[in-house]
């Protein structure tokens, strides 16, 4: 079975991160409401959903990096498997807070999403610990207005890729505006 292990994504910055992202010192988001959890975070084939964050972040100093990663130990949310496992761990999660008598993480609209990070974080630390590490995290986001009535198919739907472990990353490329 043929199976390609590689991704290529795209990350939007500011011509300033740029030079530094090419030297590979590469800043991780660790913020408590990113959907995929800890990560460099990339659109997967989509370089005009880039170029459009960091055009929005950045105005004229945007910028585009062209990543290649090597998805070998992803927790990939396209295969059912990870679903599940994700499904028992968010119970757990629920769980122990309730147990603790703290308020369970919400997820908030786009671009909040704290218990989805909680919980991606969590089933991460436990897999590696039980030395299974996922290196990146691969999901599908429907976002945005349907393109015409009735429309399953949203304005802004993409996938995300969250790299988890920075050596997965196998060459980065400046790419034009």
């Amino acid at each position: 079975m043929l199976f390609n292990s590689e991704s290529v994504g795209f990350h939007g910055t500011s011509r300033l991160a740029m030079g530094r992202i090419l030297k590979r010192e590469i800043i991780r988001s660790d913020q408590n409401f990113e959907w995929l959890g800890t990560g460099f975070y990339v659109w997967q084939d989509s370089p005009w959903l880039a170029r459009q964050w960091a055009r929005m972040r950045h105005s004229e100093l945007a910028a585009v990096v062209a990543v290649r990663i090597d998805l070998d130990g992803c927790l990939d949310l396209f295969n059912p498997r990870w679903q599940w496992e994700l499904l028992q761990t968010d119970a757990d999660l629920v769980a122990a807070y309730l147990a603790e008598g703290r308020a369970v993480p919400v997820n908030r609209g786009a671009g909040f999403r704290a218990r989805d990070c909680e919980t991606i974080n969590r089933f991460c630390e436990e897999a590696e610990a039980s030395g299974l590490p996922m290196r990146s995290v691969r999901a599908i986001f429907e976002e945005g207005e349907a393109i015409f009535e009735a429309s399953a198919i949203r304005t802004r739907s993409h996938v995300q890729v969250a790299v988890r472990d920075l050596s997965t990353i196998l060459e980065l490329e400046e790419i034009d505006q």
